[in-house]
């Protein structure tokens, strides 16, 4: 009886044992792989063995356990094609209403009767913007990508608005009715185009006819005009000679049999030349005459900044060069830049800041921040370390 009392006890104490949490360390040549067999429902040869970065763990662990928990950066690229995407649809919402705190402000200098502040907003560039948002239209709506396509059709449409704002006021004297009406009717038939080739609307071959014909006209004009739109903007003394060297240029082109052959990449590269140059020219005029400052519109340059920080992780992911250079200049020069250029100038009038050092180093802060974090943990996924795979039996 009493062996078999100590046997039963033994038993016993076998059984709460087996249900204990055991964990094991089992160290392989570069990799560091942990077991975890939690309770009765893990036997001996049953527990699963997955490796992640260097480091595997079975199902039954817990969150916290798993690369830092909700914390941690994706690692597949199925995670970051969505959390891409998804920054680029919070993108929409600065870059929306990117063109409206200074519709606004234009609107109230409008009812004080204050033309000549409206005057102070360059109708040039906002049309040089438009172009470039035009030509970046047909550009990602050719690649059917559609946020980006989406941020270039409301950049042209709030554009337009603006532009007609200012030609309202009476600040666009300067340009026959003619012209505007033929751009107006141009930029309406480019922008509808680009929509329907994104949504597949043109089929057939008349549709692909119609798209190569808008796509070459459109390549043409950007680079014919917009040499000429960096020239007026950075060096003005050099009149019409840019535009009469780009049509040489082409003609030269031409005959040569050298035109480009893909239309959409030449708009791509043209519209970020035009872009790149547009901020440049602000910051200049910016330090140069900061008694005009009051008539920019803060809250524009903050979401210009947010905007395009959002849209570089997507660029990044894709590796879409064109749409990388865009972004990156438009966070840092031409929405950061120009708040610099804000925050250093003071008002004549009251000697304050047009931004006040709490904005101003908040807005650094969480620019920078994100960037070295976001876009850092995305580079170093994408081109840094090995991907994700599972351990099977023949790497133990």
């Amino acid at each position: 009886m009493a062996s078999a009392s100590a046997s039963a006890r033994g038993s016993r104490v076998r059984a709460r044992s087996s249900v204990k949490t055991v964990k094991t360390t089992v160290v392989m040549p570069a990799r560091r792989v942990r077991v975890r067999a939690k309770g009765a429902r893990a036997s001996d040869g049953e527990a699963r063995v997955v490796a992640r970065d260097g480091v595997g763990e079975s199902e039954g662990a817990s969150e916290g356990e798993r690369g830092g928990g909700a914390l941690a950066p994706p690692r597949t690229e199925e995670e970051w094609d969505a959390l891409t995407e998804w920054f680029s649809l919070c993108a929409m919402v600065p870059l929306t209403f990117l063109t409206f705190p200074q519709i606004w402000k234009n609107y109230v200098n409008a009812v004080a009767g204050d033309a000549a502040a409206i005057g102070a907003v360059s109708w040039q560039g906002y049309a040089a913007g438009m172009l470039g948002n035009l030509l970046l239209l047909s550009y990602f709506a050719d690649k059917r990508e559609p946020t980006a396509t989406a941020a270039q059709a409301i950049g042209v449409a709030t554009s337009f608005m603006l532009i007609t704002q200012i030609a309202w006021s009476g600040n666009m004297h300067n340009v026959a009715p003619i012209a505007m009406a033929l751009s107006s009717a141009f930029i309406v038939v480019g922008a509808s185009l680009s929509v329907a080739r994104y949504f597949d609307y043109a089929h057939g071959a008349r549709g692909e006819k119609l798209w190569s014909m808008y796509q070459t006209a459109l390549g043409v004009i950007g680079l014919i005009v917009t040499p000429q739109i960096i020239s007026n903007a950075l060096t003005p003394g050099l009149g019409w000679l840019p535009v009469e060297l780009s049509i040489l240029g082409l003609v030269a082109a031409r005959r040569a049999d050298k035109l480009p052959t893909k239309w959409s990449d030449c708009s791509g590269w043209t519209a970020t030349a035009l872009f790149m140059s547009m901020p440049v020219a602000q910051i200049a005029s910016n330090l140069h005459t900061s008694e005009s400052l009051q008539g920019l519109s803060v809250l524009t340059s903050v979401f210009i900044t947010g905007g395009n920080a959002l849209m570089l992780s997507r660029a990044i992911f894709v590796k879409d060069l064109v749409w990388i250079a865009g972004s990156v200049w438009g966070a840092f020069v031409g929405g950061w830049g120009i708040l610099a250029t804000l925050f250093i100038s003071h008002s004549p009038l009251t000697g304050e800041r047009y931004i006040t050092e709490l904005e101003f180093y908040a807005i650094t802060v969480l620019l920078f921040s994100y960037t070295v974090v976001v876009i850092g943990s995305q580079l170093r996924s994408m081109f840094g370390g090995a991907p994700a795979e599972s351990v099977d039996a023949s790497s133990r």
